[in-house]
């Protein structure tokens, strides 16, 4: 699971880290690095159903797409903001 009040910033996230793996393919970026955030994308949404807390688990995935692809900063800022936008 993902604390609740994380929860709406999870989903955000996995938003914008298919918006940018969609802005990817259409500037015709590599599809191997297109293929590895969507793999990292892959394994969020299982965090959700998880009987343990993974909020962090979910930061730390968050913060290692950062670390390789430095353009998704943006995305672990959004995750760690106080009061991140709603994608509903």
């Amino acid at each position: 699971m993902i604390k609740p009040e994380k929860n709406n910033a999870a989903l955000y996230a996995l938003h914008l880290i298919l918006v940018r793996a969609r802005s990817m393919v259409l500037r015709r970026e590599s599809l191997d690095e297109v293929a590895i955030l969507l793999d990292n994308a892959e394994a969020l949404p299982r965090m959700f159903v998880s009987d343990e807390d993974m909020t962090d688990s979910y930061r730390d995935c968050l913060a290692g797409l950062s670390d390789r692809f430095p353009y998704c900063r943006y995305i672990l800022e959004k995750f760690d903001a106080p009061d991140p936008p709603s994608i509903w």
